[in-house]
């Protein structure tokens, strides 16, 4: 799984903030970002699983202050561990999007 960011990777999108509460079922069953876009999966209080089965990494538990790069098309999904805050920042290379 990335540690970071494409170096040409350019913001265009937010989603809202999430909780354990209001994340939505898409989120938590697995799915994809579309092709040219990678998502900036940051956690803001509490702590949430990620797992990218597709990737041959183990889950990965991110807790307030990390947060990871999800590549394109890759299936995922995060589970909440209790309390939660997270958003993501949608990103794009050049004009891929």
């Amino acid at each position: 799984m990335p540690a970071s960011l494409p170096d040409n990777a350019v913001a265009y999108a937010e989603s809202p903030l999430f909780s354990e509460e209001t994340l939505p079922a898409k989120l938590r069953a697995l799915h994809t970002l579309k092709a040219g876009t990678w998502g900036k999966l940051m956690v803001l209080s509490g702590s949430l699983e990620y797992v990218a089965p597709d990737s041959g990494e183990a889950p990965v538990t991110l807790t307030a202050g990390d947060w990871l790069a999800i590549p394109p098309q890759l299936p995922h999904r995060v589970t909440p561990l209790g309390a939660l805050s997270c958003k993501i920042v949608f990103h794009r290379i050049g004009d891929e999007v």
